[in-house]
């Protein structure tokens, strides 16, 4: 497994979200560290070969979404059994991805640029390379 923590910038509604696993994976889990509970967990589409081919989407409009709060730590974990016996490079990761609703009364902090992952997906984005965003899926 492999995991990331975070803090959303501010407090926030999901309002749906869905992601990516590579092959082996098995389930992706966003969980709330500070209340201790799991927000969402899906496990991947396979094919007839048990490869993946998708993830699916979960939506909570029924819900107003799922509140998120600019205090609390998440975790995004991506889990994967492989059973080749060799390690697979870049093999485990994960990505969350989604929409949110951010109340009016919000105020979002200025950007970082200094901040390695900004400076990360500036890079990316102004090479045009598209590679660490998994184009080739």
């Amino acid at each position: 497994a492999q995991s990331w923590e975070g803090r959303p910038a501010v407090n926030a509604r999901i309002l749906g979200m869905g992601g990516h696993l590579h092959d082996y994976g098995v389930a992706l889990r966003l969980e709330d560290v500070t209340e201790k509970r799991v927000i969402w967990e899906s496990t991947p589409i396979l094919d007839k070969q048990g490869q993946v081919i998708g993830m699916p989407t979960r939506r909570f409009f029924w819900r107003l979404g799922i509140p998120i709060y600019a205090d609390h730590v998440y975790r995004l974990t991506a889990i994967y059994e492989n059973p080749t016996g060799r390690t697979i490079e870049k093999g485990a990761m994960g990505a969350l991805g989604g929409i949110v609703m951010v109340p009016r009364a919000e105020s979002w902090p200025a950007a970082d640029a200094k901040h390695a992952e900004y400076a990360l997906d500036l890079a990316l984005l102004t090479s045009g390379s598209r590679q660490h965003g998994h184009a080739h899926h």
